[in-house]
């Protein structure tokens, strides 16, 4: 049982689409449906009265997809004027100068084991092929975690009309 699929666009490790990231991996705080942000990974978190410091508690057993425990400092976090620390190894600590009330809503994107491809999702990485220079990836391979998944290749196209050739050559 094999899914194929075709991306228009350069991506790196670091960069993937949403779609893709959601496969590999899952945020530590989720968006309800009326755009609420819920506990996902953590078991959830505290905010002080000015919104100027968050402790988020991370949820008990989580494992990597290569077999290691989640610890709270695997993961790295692009977040412009504030502090990340790790006080130990299931709680995160955001601390910003300024009141920050969108800091919670902006942890829905999956999460990975420093700059890798490492997540906790419904799919594991096998197999990852690179462009000529190593950077950009041409094909992606994923396995699932559980039987009743399919195995799944995407393909990386530069625009649609390489996208376009892949296609009438069978390959997506």
């Amino acid at each position: 049982n094999m899914v194929i699929e075709g991306v228009v666009g350069e991506y790196t490790i670091n960069n993937l689409p949403a779609p893709v990231t959601a496969l590999i991996s899952q945020p530590l705080v989720k968006l309800d449906s009326t755009g609420l942000p819920q506990p996902k990974l953590v078991k959830g978190w505290q905010v002080n009265n000015n919104a100027t410091e968050y402790t988020f508690t991370l949820a008990d057993n989580l494992y990597w997809d290569d077999g290691t425990k989640l610890k709270s400092s695997d993961i790295s976090f692009n977040i412009t004027d504030g502090l990340v620390s790790y006080p130990d190894n299931n709680t995160i600590v955001f601390k910003f100068t300024d009141s920050y009330s969108p800091l919670p809503t902006q942890l829905s994107l999956p999460i990975f084991k420093y700059h890798t491809g490492i997540g906790i999702g419904a799919y594991k990485i096998k197999e990852i092929d690179h462009d000529r220079d190593g950077i950009k990836i041409t094909k992606l391979i994923l396995t699932p975690k559980s039987d009743n998944l399919p195995n799944v290749t995407i393909r990386f196209y530069q625009d649609e009309k390489t996208a376009k050739i892949g296609f009438w050559l069978g390959e997506i």
